[in-house]
């Protein structure tokens, strides 16, 4: 019973409980205080992480930023230096010119694979953030195509951003026309000799040597021209219409064509693809184009007559032999005609080609064809020989044949040729606004005298001929020349791609 009693006494003694409660309770709050503190330093961990992580990011950001306005001044410096360059040059020069590849050439020179360091970044918690930036090219074509990579590094943290940087040529671009011009009577690249009484008036003379030994005049002579030298040549041969000339073998040959008087009595006028004046029903022949045309020769003769009808616009011949043995060819319309042959020109007595006349059958040669009428290109290799009294009012441009001009001839308009040889005599009267050929070597002989200007390889003229200066030809013609205004905007970017 006291057993009893004793234990239910001890049981109900509440004395060093509060000090249990304590002690538990501060266990308890120690282990949370602990979980907290590990919660804290991992969250401060992962912030501080996320912050230098953040911090590379927008170092590579930078970077990129950074390299685009170095990469922008190369563009611009570009256009600068190209359009300077541009701004220098002759007419000429001008003409062949490539404004856009030099533009380009000489961004590329200047960037190429390039590598650039930034490290003008404030330290972060005693770490010196950096950015490495490389920049290449990603295409072989125009626009030019660039690829920025750029590397943020701060501490052990790293972001990589990739960007597209494309230049492209993007100018305020005006066109001008100029007028080619040639102060020169003859401009020769090499050599100039004068002989006998022959003499050049109203202009001077030049010569691309720097030799003046190059240039020859005697002493006798009262006259003489002013002597140039080291004084390049700025009037180049045009570019041969060899595409024309494709386009043109195209074409269907017309039909064949009779011309009836009766029934007795005819004649072909087109045969075989040939285009036949040679009969005396087919003189005064009218050919009526409605579009341009080909054949395989067209011949005159017997001093038959040709007339053809261009209508009011432009029209072109196709023809692998051009023949006006003796016979005349009248352009009428208000349009201009364009004979391309093929393989060769023959003329002979006293034909003419676009020469005015009083009528179908009488011509008046003292009263010249309207010259921008008529133009003739000329293929073949065997030379240009008019050796009579035939008048041709029009121009020639000769890709690779020579010209020899004699016996009285005459021809008004333009000449270009590539050949090696040119020759003018025998009384041989031609005006010229140019007389263009830079790899021949000219000869003027006999009495033939030039108006105009001839620029050639070398230059010799004996005898009485002469060379006389019209300071009022537009030598050359005009041409249309680019200006190049105020850049625009040279570069554009991608969007900002993290690798």
């Amino acid at each position: 019973m006291k057993k009893l009693l004793y234990l239910k006494s001890y049981l109900n003694n509440k004395h060093g409980y509060t000090l249990i409660i304590a002690v538990l309770t501060l266990v308890v709050i120690s282990i949370l205080g602990l979980g907290l503190m590990g919660t804290s330093a991992t969250t401060l961990k992962q912030a501080d992480h996320e912050r230098s992580d953040q911090s590379a990011y927008y170092i590579a950001e930078a970077g990129i930023v950074q390299t685009k306005s170095k990469l922008d001044t190369i563009v611009n410096n570009a256009y600068d230096q190209t359009k300077n360059e541009y701004d220098n040059l002759t007419t000429e020069q001008k003409i062949n010119y490539n404004f856009e590849q030099q533009f380009y050439t000489i961004v590329e020179n200047n960037i190429r694979l390039s590598t650039y360091i930034f490290d003008n970044f404030d330290k972060n918690f005693n770490e010196q953030p950096t950015a490495t930036v490389t920049v290449s090219r990603i295409n072989n074509s125009f626009p030019i195509q660039y690829d920025i990579l750029s590397v943020g590094k701060i501490g052990k943290n790293k972001r990589t951003l990739s960007q597209n940087y494309t230049v492209t040529l993007n100018a305020n671009i005006t066109e001008k026309q100029e007028t080619k011009s040639n102060k020169y009577a003859v401009h020769v690249s090499n050599t100039l000799k004068l002989s006998g009484s022959a003499n050049i008036f109203d202009g001077e003379v030049a010569t691309e040597s720097s030799d003046i030994k190059n240039i020859s005049i005697p002493d006798y002579y009262t006259e003489k021209p002013k002597i140039n030298i080291t004084t390049p040549i700025e009037i180049s041969l045009p570019p041969f219409p060899d595409n024309d000339f494709s386009i043109l073998e195209q074409l269907p040959y017309p039909a064949n064509k009779v011309v009836q008087k009766n029934q007795y009595e005819s004649a072909f006028v087109i045969k075989n693809h040939d285009l036949l004046i040679t009969h005396y029903l087919t003189n005064g022949y009218q050919l009526d184009m409605t579009t341009d045309m080909k054949f395989d020769n067209i011949i005159l003769n017997s001093n038959y007559t040709l007339v053809i009808n261009v209508g009011n616009t432009d029209k072109k011949i196709l023809v692998n032999h051009l023949d006006v043995t003796n016979g005349h060819i009248k352009i009428i319309g208000s349009g201009k005609l364009t004979f391309y042959v093929e393989n060769q020109i023959t003329t002979g007595s006293g034909s003419t080609i676009n020469s005015q006349y009083i009528d179908k059958d009488i011509y008046d040669n003292s009263s010249p064809g309207d010259i921008s009428k008529l133009k003739i290109y000329y293929k073949g290799k065997n030379a240009v020989d008019m050796d009579g009294a035939q008048k041709i009012y029009g121009s020639l441009y000769a890709q690779q044949a020579d010209v020899h001009i004699t016996a009285g001839a005459g021809f008004q308009g333009d000449i270009y040729t590539g050949g090696q040889n040119v020759s003018v005599s025998g009384g041989t009267n031609v005006y010229s606004q140019i007389f263009l050929a830079p790899h021949a070597n000219f000869s003027l002989s006999g009495g033939g005298k030039i108006k105009g200007t001839i620029i050639s390889n070398s230059f010799e003229a004996s005898g009485g001929s002469s060379v006389f200066y019209d300071p009022t030809n537009s030598v050359g013609g005009t041409t249309t020349i680019k200006i190049y205004g105020d850049a625009n905007k040279l570069t554009t970017v991608g969007d900002m791609i993290e690798k």
